[in-house]
């Protein structure tokens, strides 16, 4: 029996592992393809543009009255390579009444890393992702944090209200 439980253990374990090479294989594809290539003629060089991507997410908050709002958040998530970069996080605020308001949030991010001749253009696209998320998710993170202390207001004006009552 001890012996059926530890195959089917090591079993598990070596599913698990290889579902996880597959994803991490997977995700190296699709980054593969999304790599813009290089082309070199008479000494300039050319850089394939793609179109930016647009996601967005919405979440629910409280607005200051203490009901609830719909915030949708909007990113550009790829560009291409220039010296400085801009990733731009818009969140529209829709209340109650219909009402629509606009918060552009803009991180400016200077390109740390240019490809040089001894650098291949995948390891500088790699660099370029990884600041890119960085910034991305500092920008998320300002915007959760400016969402939690709406929210805590909101509560507090709840409160105060409450026990004026």
């Amino acid at each position: 029996m001890a012996l059926l439980k530890a195959t089917n253990e090591s079993t598990y374990t070596e599913r698990v592992a290889n579902s996880e090479e597959e994803e991490e294989e997977e995700e190296e594809e699709e980054e593969d393809e999304e790599v813009p290539k290089f082309k070199k003629s008479s000494g300039f060089r050319m850089v394939a543009q793609k179109a930016p991507e647009v996601q967005q997410s919405s979440q629910p908050i409280l607005n200051q009255s203490g009901t609830q709002q719909e915030v949708v958040v909007s990113e550009v998530t790829k560009r291409t390579m220039t010296k400085e970069e801009q990733v731009v996080q818009e969140n529209k605020v829709i209340n109650k009444d219909g009402e629509v308001t606009s918060h552009h949030v803009t991180v400016t991010q200077h390109s740390t890393t240019q490809s040089s001749e001894t650098e291949k253009p995948n390891e500088a696209e790699e660099k370029r992702q990884a600041e890119l998320r960085q910034a991305q998710q500092e920008a998320l993170e300002r915007a959760k944090q400016a969402q939690l202390e709406a929210q805590r207001q909101a509560q507090a004006r709840a409160q105060q209200e409450a026990i004026q009552r």
